[in-house]
């Protein structure tokens, strides 16, 4: 249900069929309906928040779907932003031109954390399958807060794909927005798979842009 890039497209939550990446040892093909049918699939999830320091990154094993789901951590990394970039991104007067530009630039950061990350996975012989990336929220407007309402992420997810040479999912965001969500789809069923198998009451806080 979110886009995915490398050469094919989910829609609708339907499984697509097989696309072609190029990597390093030449090109493969991913057909993401045999990710789906796999045990255990692993994957490093990407994002950037508003503190703008840096990308963090996470290789995790995932195992089931929906309530079944189970994830385990296995490597973290916050890959720092220079000093240039954070004042950059933290301007209130950001152009759409700018923002334009930093996409790609924030494209190619996303990449480099991911492409760290996949080495560290070879390392533990570990094939990376796919990459999620939240991207850089820029602008967030959800529904109710006015007339109008939207989201906007940076962090060109189809140069994530075409450099690391692995399927890239991105777009949670506008996504849930569509099907008339607040844009923030993911922490409340991350916060749902980590603990409630949890015998005791259980209180999340979520502090961001510290």
């Amino acid at each position: 249900s979110w886009r995915t890039h490398n050469h094919v497209i989910a829609t609708s939550g339907i499984m697509p069929t097989a696309g072609l990446a190029r990597t390093a040892q030449g090109t493969r093909t991913m057909d993401l309906r045999v990710i789906q049918k796999k045990q255990a699939r692993f994957c490093i999830g990407l994002m950037s928040g508003s503190s703008c320091d840096g990308v963090d990154a996470a290789l995790v094993r995932i195992k089931g779907t929906g309530k079944t789901l189970a994830m385990k951590l296995i490597a973290h990394e916050t890959f720092n932003y220079t000093l240039g970039l954070k004042n950059r991104l933290l301007d209130e007067h950001l152009s759409l031109r700018s923002a334009c530009a930093m996409d790609f630039e924030l494209g190619e950061r996303f990449a480099e954390a991911a492409q760290a990350m996949i080495d560290r996975a070879r390392e533990e012989v570990i094939e990376v399958d796919f990459v999620a990336s939240h991207g850089h929220t820029v602008a967030h407007i959800p529904p109710g807060s006015d007339a109008k309402y939207g989201t906007l992420q940076i962090g060109q997810s189809a140069l994530i794909a075409e450099l690391c040479g692995v399927p890239v999912i991105s777009d949670f965001r506008p996504r849930d927005m569509a099907a008339g969500g607040q844009g923030a789809p993911l922490v409340p069923y991350a916060d749902w798979i980590l603990f409630h198998r949890l015998k005791r009451p259980i209180t999340c806080l979520n502090i961001g842009g510290i």
